[in-house]
């Protein structure tokens, strides 16, 4: 990996070459150009950008209507302030209005770590990718970030850009080829496949690393599209590696793994992880702690403690990271642990590889269909345990990790 870069200067600076090639660019922003990174554009260009006050959902229907006279707006503010907030407008002015707006939520995610869950952004992929025609794209990297900027401009359509806060390290080659849609194969892999997208991709990039090191030949996927998504891909690698992995910094229901799930069920049903957030309201605190507290990214590495149900989900994050130091370890130990029928974990990866091979019209549902050998369904687990399964721990393993 190289050179961290801010996010939001990236985007700012990517917005000035991109309103020096296309004049119609126009940028709006509600009270945080500054934070926005448009300070630059501003400058450049100061008949060209509008501050109006905490407005969101006016400012989207301002945006819309300075698209139908041919402008390209681009609305930047804290994230859940343009998708959340002004949603009714984002759907109908820019969605079922077809507006050609680009809507990019800056500190996405977790990366608002200290103002906590009103300022956190983990539901907006979930709800915007549900707007008919509407474009979610979620920068990996800041090369991504720059590319996404260029990209949204020369589309014609409602995009939302999704961007985080703190520095970003450099993965990707400044001359890849990005395109809206399509996902990248940055590392080859045959044990199992892991598509990570937006402020943790490097999480996912360094787990890959730590992976190959234990013998497993992680294949890594920059998703930097959630929709369209690149399903193609997706089955191709399902096909090859037979396992697949989901890394972001949203909620479990309704980003790219639910994205990835849905892909997967209908084409090559294979098991599946997604390591996301929780179905619960973020704290506050330092950014790299909130990814392991909130996120289900570990399995526990430390003794048996008797604490109280409170503070377990403290007490698995902290025991987890001070014993792998970072994060990135977290995921790679989750993974590797997955892919180990006898650990921890194991399970879940047994009891999806068993779903996917009794989903009707699979060889074996056949052939028991065929035969009339009912009896051979009762190796299915039971609707409890797939719920266990489906919600990431089963009980078995939260007494593991206390």
């Amino acid at each position: 990996m190289g050179e961290k870069k801010d996010p939001r200067k990236t985007f700012g600076q990517a917005l000035v070459s991109a309103g020096e090639k296309y004049d119609k660019i126009v940028a709006i922003s509600a009270d945080s150009s500054k934070g926005s990174g448009m300070s630059p554009f501003r400058e450049r260009f100061p008949e060209r950008h509008i501050e109006f006050g905490i407005m969101e959902q006016g400012i989207v229907g301002f945006a819309s209507g300075l698209a139908t006279t041919g402008k390209i707006p681009f609305v930047a503010a804290i994230a859940p302030f343009v998708t959340a907030r002004p949603f009714e407008m984002f759907r109908n002015d820019l969605g079922y209005m077809r507006q050609n707006v680009k809507i990019v939520g800056r500190c996405g995610g977790l990366t608002y770590s200290d103002l906590g869950a009103t300022h956190q952004s983990l539901d907006d992929i979930a709800i915007i990718r549900t707007i008919p025609g509407v474009t979610v794209i979620n920068p990996s990297d800041p090369v991504d970030i720059v590319k996404a900027v260029h990209a949204a401009a020369e589309h014609v359509g409602p995009v939302y850009i999704k961007i985080g806060s703190p520095a970003m390290p450099v993965i990707m080659d400044e001359n890849y080829d990005f395109t809206i849609g399509r996902g990248v194969t940055v590392i080859e892999g045959e044990d199992v496949t892991i598509i990570g997208t937006g402020t943790v991709f490097s999480k996912a990039y360094e787990a890959a690393a730590l992976l190959k090191k234990a013998g497993i030949s992680a294949r890594l996927i920059n998703m930097h599209t959630i929709k369209p998504l690149d399903a193609d891909l997706i089955v191709q690698s399902a096909e090859e590696t037979g396992r697949i992995v989901t890394v972001e910094e949203h909620y479990l229901a309704g980003g790219l793994g639910s994205a990835v799930a849905e892909v997967l069920c209908a084409r090559c049903p294979v098991p599946v992880k997604s390591i996301g957030v929780d179905d619960q309201y973020a704290s506050n605190g330092p950014y790299e702690e909130l990814l392991g507290l909130e996120s289900r990214l570990d399995f526990g590495s430390g003794p048996t403690k008797v604490i109280p149900d409170e503070l377990k989900a403290i007490h698995r994050c902290l025991v987890s990271v001070k014993c792998l130091g970072r994060v990135a370890a977290i995921v790679a130990d989750q993974i590797s642990l997955s892919l180990n029928g006898d650990q921890p974990g194991g399970r879940l990866f047994r009891e999806f590889q068993l779903c996917a091979e009794l989903a009707p019209g699979s060889e074996r549902w056949r052939k028991i269909c065929s035969s009339g050998d009912t009896g051979a369904l009762e190796d299915c687990p039971d609707r409890s345990s797939l719920d266990l399964a489906a919600g990431g721990l089963a009980e078995e393993d939260v007494r593991h990790e206390n």
